[in-house]
């Protein structure tokens, strides 16, 4: 499990996002892309950012979800 934080433009993850199990988290996040009030926007915006820097060769696995 994990929590977020979000402050100052930047979101503070409880566990690395390389830890999450991006099968699940992932689409959850792309899902937020189509929020347009904040700050459901924001961290949709910033987590799917995040995971796809730092989420390496398990992206390519999940991208089917998407």
């Amino acid at each position: 499990m994990f929590e977020l934080f979000f402050f100052f433009g930047k979101i503070s993850w409880n566990c690395e996002p390389e830890k999450l199990d991006y099968h699940l988290y992932l689409p959850i996040f792309f899902e937020g892309l189509r929020e347009t009030q904040e700050p459901y926007k924001f961290l949709a915006n910033m987590g799917c950012e995040e995971l796809l820097t730092k989420g390496g060769s398990k992206i390519l696995a999940v991208l089917p979800q998407l």
